[in-house]
């Protein structure tokens, strides 16, 4: 419930920030439902731009590992990706901007297409 002075965050803005989080094909839909709502809503640019980061940080590196004999490694890096969307799908369910462990405010910095 939200304060007196503090609007709650429409359900489709944490729906279309939670959706951001969950696939790469949720991003997708995020992102055109985001581009055909025409709204410039901060929460859910910061959003796609974690979710966004996310994918690309993650995919990168298991991509990587995919060519390596590290199953250890590579299931602990997936454990650490599935502890990161839980964070941002928290923090999206809560309606609060929080930056992703260690490279959230870069992913907010440098994904600047997503407008």
């Amino acid at each position: 419930m939200a304060s007196e002075g503090q609007k709650e965050m429409p359900k489709e803005h944490k729906y279309l920030a939670v959706a951001a989080y969950i696939t790469p094909a949720g991003w997708i839909v995020a992102y055109i439902m985001k581009m055909l709502s025409g709204a410039d809503n901060k929460f859910c640019i910061f959003h796609l731009r974690q979710g966004f980061g996310l994918l690309l940080t993650f995919g990168i590196i298991l991509l990587v590992l995919s060519y390596t004999d590290l199953h250890i490694v590579t299931q602990l890096v997936q454990i650490l990706y599935f502890i990161c969307i839980v964070i941002g799908v928290l923090g999206a369910l809560d309606g609060k901007c929080r930056y992703q462990p260690v490279f959230g405010k870069l992913y907010y910095n440098l994904i600047t297409f997503i407008k």
